[in-house]
């Protein structure tokens, strides 16, 4: 359980569900994002060091910093891919802002343990410097347990041989991205269309019988106790000024262990109580 492990809480973090949003189809990699970073980051900070590392559809860490850099040009800010750098470790403590984007979350998480990363983050952010997260980069703000990817890579080993699942552990729960929407509304309308969405499914034999989201996290809270933030596209959660709060162009829902359902959390909505 998370609780019985070390947490070292972060001061100025921006976690964000995804690179796009509802409404920003065609529109540059986290675009939607953008005034919200600058919010997290401050007038002040003028080069964003960028951890590319969870490497998705298997682009390379420069190609995914430039996707970002292009992305976010209206930040008018300079964002450095970290491979650019011999010593790793040290650009982090030197890191007027850290952006860890999005992909796999395992082969980030290795990566980050690989590299010696995880604690200099830890300190930074513990100190101030802001770290923003997209996706994956959100996910490993807490524990893997709650990712949605495939464990493509091996996960990483402690000294003693055991395999690592914490994350950055920024906070004290859990992250889930790419939150699906809820089902729509309990209509006639909507109950024909899901009578013949399932009598198509069952002739071409495509029905999907795997459990849902909530299942799944459901499934989690039967061994671990940490609260489960999830982020629906575009949603995002900035803790800034000792207040965590809902923000972005989505809601968010939240998961407690025991509870019948999950918290629907309104964009605005307060959740420092996380923190305690």
């Amino acid at each position: 359980m998370l609780a019985s492990h070390a947490v070292t809480p972060a001061s100025n973090v921006l976690l964000v569900s995804s690179a796009g949003a509802p409404g920003y189809k065609g529109k540059p990699y986290m675009s939607h994002a953008a005034s919200f970073i600058a919010d997290c980051i401050g007038p002040d900070v003028e080069e964003i060091l960028c951890i590319p590392y969870a490497r998705p559809m298997h682009r390379t860490p420069e190609q995914q910093t430039k996707r970002i850099q292009e992305g976010l040009q209206s930040l008018g800010r300079r964002i450095v891919n970290i491979d650019r750098f011999d010593d790793k470790p040290q650009a982090v403590l030197n890191a007027q802002a850290i952006l860890v984007g999005g992909g796999n979350t395992a082969i980030l998480n290795n990566t980050l343990h690989r590299l010696g990363l995880v604690e200099p983050i830890r300190e930074v952010t513990a100190a101030g410097t802001p770290y923003i997260g997209s996706s994956a980069g959100s996910v490993v703000a807490g524990d893997l347990q709650t990712t949605n990817d495939f464990p493509v890579v091996d996960l990483s080993e402690d000294p003693d041989g055991r395999i690592i699942t914490s994350g950055l552990r920024l906070f004290p729960f859990n992250v889930n991205a790419h939150h699906p929407p809820e089902p729509p509304a309990n209509t006639l309308v909507n109950r024909f269309l899901l009578g013949v969405h399932n009598w198509i499914g069952q002739r071409l034999n495509i029905t999907r019988h795997g459990e849902s989201r909530p299942g799944r996290i459901f499934e989690f809270h039967g061994y671990h106790d940490q609260p489960v933030l999830a982020l629906r596209e575009g949603a995002m959660a900035l803790y800034r000024g000792g207040r965590l709060v809902i923000t972005g162009v989505n809601t968010a829902l939240l998961y407690v262990k025991g509870a019948e359902a999950p918290i629907e959390l309104a964009i605005g909505e307060d959740i420092t109580f996380l923190l305690r």
